[in-house]
């Protein structure tokens, strides 16, 4: 052997013990060698939205800003299989002409629960979760003669959403592009002064597209 291969040999040598020295280095993936990793994270996304099917009056077009929390178990065997839950808050904001007499949807809405599944397909995450609690209450206040006013919104909720997540380069270990859409129906108007609720004979319908960012815990 000559020199030059034994300098050729010992410099493949130190390659081969820097590049094992780095990968030890390097964080775990979140689904790694740990039998039960969490997929965890804090989202916040703006988007638009509308409620159709609604009878005698124009379509309202509204935004919503979203803040939420997501908590998952990931399944690695399972081929990046994830179970767990979301739970969030939005504000909903009219861009069309409003009145005090039932043509004003700004209001907000407190999904406390929803379940989730998902899958994890490389560095891309998708999550749906499906949602049957949070009344959307709107800000005005209905007029009713001598009664007065009394705080209302829609009650009822049944519906899901789909979100889509993948890392925002060069930090995407941290943080995360999200896409989201989502169809809720509300089934019941609510008098929240009366505590009273009715069956609405047409389902209030209400769908938002949405981007944002989620924050990796």
């Amino acid at each position: 052997m000559t020199s030059t291969d034994r300098m050729m040999m010992a410099v493949a040598l130190l390659f081969f013990a820097a590049s094992g020295a780095a990968a030890d280095a390097r964080p775990a993936p979140l689904t790694s060698k740990a039998p039960y990793p969490m997929y965890a994270g804090v989202v916040s996304s703006y988007g638009y939205s509308q409620m159709p099917g609604i009878e005698g009056k124009a379509k309202p077009a509204l935004t919503q800003i979203m803040l939420g929390a997501i908590g998952a178990i990931s399944f690695p065997r399972l081929k990046g299989f994830l179970l767990g839950m979301r739970s969030d808050y939005r504000m909903l904001n009219q861009h069309t002409g409003t009145d005090n007499t039932g043509s004003n949807f700004r209001g907000e809405r407190f999904n406390y629960f929803a379940p989730a599944l998902g899958w994890q397909l490389g560095p891309v995450t998708v999550l749906g979760d499906f949602q049957f609690l949070g009344d959307y209450v709107l800000d005005a206040l209905m007029t009713s003669g001598s009664n007065g006013s009394f705080e209302v919104g829609y009650g009822s909720p049944l519906g899901a959403r789909l979100m889509i997540d993948f890392p925002l380069w060069p930090i995407g270990d941290l943080v995360h592009v999200a896409v989201e859409g989502e169809y809720v129906r509300f089934s019941t108007f609510e008098n929240y002064s009366t505590e009273q609720s009715s069956e609405l004979t047409q389902k209030q319908l209400l769908w938002r597209a949405a981007a944002g960012l989620m924050f990796i815990l």
